[in-house]
């Protein structure tokens, strides 16, 4: 099961792209978040929100077959507070796309 997340390491959650949705959506719910960065590899490659795991009736999937794939350009010096702006921004901008609003 997943810990809590200190300020500082936000994005190293213990969801990865191998991790169940149910376990997924109990690690949200622990947490009271609506939504968590994914891994692949030690490094970040989505988010998955608690929505979709609620509204996911595949059984139990794991986490990648729940969530969409968006490339996010972050610099390699980039703090916590950038990293999240960028990924912040990347979501919005995809929500806009998906949802026919850009």
């Amino acid at each position: 099961m997943a810990t809590a997340l200190t300020e500082n390491d936000w994005w190293r959650t213990c969801l990865t792209t191998h991790t169940s949705a149910h376990e997924a959506r109990a690690y949200l719910a622990a947490t009271g978040q609506t939504a968590a960065v994914v891994t692949f590899n030690g490094q970040p490659v989505g988010v998955v929100t608690a929505e979709a795991l609620n509204h996911w009736t595949h059984g139990d999937s794991p986490v990648r077959a729940v969530m969409d794939y968006a490339t996010v350009p972050v610099h390699a010096d980039a703090d916590a507070d950038e990293t999240h702006r960028a990924f912040a921004a990347a979501a919005r901008d995809w929500l806009k796309q998906r949802k026919g609003l850009s």
